[in-house]
């Protein structure tokens, strides 16, 4: 846990573009959820088509079910007990964690004031799939 109090990470991913965003939670609920969905990812972004998720509370629920059907997303969960059917997100939290390794101190206390920093390096760096950064996927036209 850190100081402020956050003690997880949502993180997002267009498959597309490989674009990753990542925001501090200390409840991981429903309620939460879906602030980070709509004040980061959708106000920055737009509404996805689909989104996919694995079968966590905060996305099983009623709430994170009417935000997507007022948005008129498709919600996909993947298997349970099967992390490969969402393998981008699985693997991005890999990377997530190496860098902020790099980035943090020795006892990761203050990662969460870290993450834009390891956010903004990540979608900066060239990615193996695409051959371009995920940045220069987001703003080139």
């Amino acid at each position: 846990m850190t100081a402020t109090g956050y003690n997880q990470v949502l993180v997002m991913v267009d498959h597309f573009m490989k674009y990753a965003e990542a925001a501090p939670c200390m409840t991981a609920s429903a309620e939460e959820t879906c602030d980070h969905l709509v004040y980061v990812w959708i106000a920055r972004h737009a509404c996805p088509i689909t989104f996919q998720s694995d079968r966590g509370k905060a996305f099983v629920g009623d709430l994170t079910k009417e935000l997507t059907k007022m948005s008129l997303v498709a919600q996909a969960h993947s298997t349970t007990y099967h992390p490969q059917t969402n393998g981008l997100v699985e693997r991005q939290n890999c990377t997530l964690v190496s860098m902020l390794r790099v980035f943090c101190s020795r006892y990761m206390e203050d990662w969460d004031r870290n993450l834009p920093q390891v956010m903004g390096a990540y979608n900066s760096t060239e990615h193996s799939t695409t051959g371009i950064s995920p940045h220069m996927m987001l703003t080139s036209h």
